[in-house]
């Protein structure tokens, strides 16, 4: 699964809750890509989830590029009090179909992160939705710090994708 998204809007923050249920406060951003993963279980069978972690900054969008060929889910992160973040996403996605062209539709989620900074939040879940639904993703609003929806986020792409194979 790829985790792309502007810097700073907490892709790393939903990995590590999802993969250690640790938070780390202070913000060091991923250099080029970061592959994690964790084992679960989906229905019946135990399935392996590999997280690969891409750098938001300009500077590593062609090196990033190479990563999307081998991905079969998305997930989209944005900021929830942050405008530009949620408008970015749109970029993001062309970026990743241009690069997937001719190969299935990836399984995908849009991802409004920060939910627990409620006073700040800008960007209303219809708001949201209304993305997702013009790019055919989900949508699902988490927050990395009191750990709300990241699982059900992990578990809801992973299920997806194990249903696909069977």
């Amino acid at each position: 699964i790829i985790i792309c998204g502007d810097p700073s809007v907490g892709k790393t923050s939903l990995i590590l809750k999802f993969t250690e249920n640790a938070f780390r406060r202070h913000y060091i951003p991923t250099l080029g890509v970061h592959v994690s993963d964790k084992i679960f279980k989906v229905k019946d069978s135990y399935i392996q989830l590999v997280l690969w972690d891409i750098a938001g900054q300009t500077k590593f969008e062609t090196m990033r590029q190479q990563f999307y060929l081998g991905s079969d889910g998305l997930f989209l992160i944005f900021d929830l009090s942050k405008t530009n973040s949620l408008e970015s996403i749109s970029n993001w996605y062309n970026d990743i179909q241009k690069q997937l062209e001719g190969r299935p539709e990836l399984v995908g989620y849009i991802i409004g992160n920060k939910k627990d900074l409620a006073k700040y939040i800008k960007i209303t879940s219809e708001k949201g939705s209304k993305l997702a639904q013009s790019l055919n993703l989900g949508y699902i609003e988490t927050s990395a710090l009191t750990g709300e929806n990241v699982e059900y986020a992990f578990y809801t792409i992973a299920e997806s994708l194990y249903n696909l194979v069977q």
